[in-house]
């Protein structure tokens, strides 16, 4: 729904101008990525040639403990 939030509030402040309305134009925040800890967490994975197991509790020990590729 944020997202959809924020589309609107662009789409207002885009009808605003070529109007030429002299409202001021609504706030826009620029939303982040809830899951892209786990998406950049998951991609470190890949290239490592490992995958999720059924608990996330030892992805940090995992990587901790890999050999980096430096």
């Amino acid at each position: 729904m944020e997202g959809a939030n924020e589309a609107a509030r662009q789409a207002t402040n885009a009808i605003l101008k070529v109007s030429g309305s002299k409202s001021e134009p609504c706030e826009v925040r620029w939303l982040t990525e809830p899951a892209e800890p786990i998406r950049l967490l998951d991609k470190e994975l890949w290239q490592r040639k490992e995958s999720f197991e059924d608990t996330y509790a030892d992805i940090p020990v995992r990587l901790a403990l890999a050999p980096t590729g430096a």
